[in-house]
């Protein structure tokens, strides 16, 4: 099982009718605005006062309860746009999920614990995750489309020693808008972490791979003890007799 971290939510409302957010994860320090001209951000988790615009129209109550209950998202708000309604949310793992063999236990455990009729894909044809960079972050993204209807994008952002999932959800008739909006947010997104260059490498290729540059000093020495030592013995040797005996008198 793994271990769900704390996050933050900050929740920022303006006079005018668009609002913001801002979702911040302290274990990786990924930072995620939710903002834009004609967005209305309304807060579903943690519970907080609803902004009456921002969640007009909306069950608040209802969604919040659902996703309490579910257990699956610790912080989620819900953005309504002129054409396009999603759900965002955010949680966080105890763990960095930096190696391919890792990474496919992680995309297999989700997998296996999604609703029946559920597909999970990339952009590449064929494959179930792509490994991105988002800024200088290592992303893993991997998308699921539920049933006939449900659809999400989901990001999980590896830092040093934890990760955060970030999670678009929507239907499948606004993918096209609700990836476009997830793009539009994720470029303007901040966090702590790094690339690796070891991101998404296999552990045996990584053993091998850092075995041999461990390894590469020690055959450079040991080549360089070898010639010193036939060197030194050159240097050493006896001057050999010049051949056919003595030289001639004169």
């Amino acid at each position: 099982m793994l271990a769900a971290v704390g996050l933050v939510f900050t929740l920022v409302l303006g006079a005018r009718p668009a609002s913001a957010l801002t979702l911040e994860d302290p274990a990786t320090g990924l930072k995620l605005p939710l903002d834009g001209p004609t967005s209305r951000v309304c807060s579903l988790l943690p519970r907080g006062p609803a902004d009456d615009k921002a969640c007009e129209g909306l069950d608040v109550e209802k969604m919040a309860s659902h996703l309490e209950r579910s257990g699956e998202l610790k912080t989620a708000a819900y953005v309504t746009l002129p054409d396009v309604g999603y759900l965002v949310g955010f949680k966080g793992f105890a763990l960095a999920i930096k190696s391919q063999e890792s990474i496919e236990e992680f995309v297999s455990g989700m997998k296996s614990g999604a609703p029946p009729n559920t597909r999970i894909e990339g952009d590449i044809p064929g494959r179930s995750y792509d490994l991105i960079k988002v800024g200088q972050a290592d992303v893993i993204h991997l998308r699921m489309l539920i049933g006939d209807n449900g659809y999400s994008e989901a990001y999980v952002f590896v830092g040093d020693s934890a990760s955060t999932m970030v999670v678009f959800g929507g239907q499948q008739s606004s993918i096209k808008a609700v990836r476009a909006e997830a793009d539009r947010l994720l470029a303007n997104s901040t966090m702590r972490a790094s690339h690796d260059d070891d991101f998404g490498k296999s552990r045996a290729y990584l053993m091998g791979y850092h075995g041999a540059k461990a390894l590469g000093p020690v055959v450079l020495l040991v080549i360089f003890v070898v010639l010193a030592i036939r060197d030194r013995r050159k240097r050493n040797a006896a001057p050999p007799a010049p051949p056919g005996g003595p030289p001639p008198p004169f």
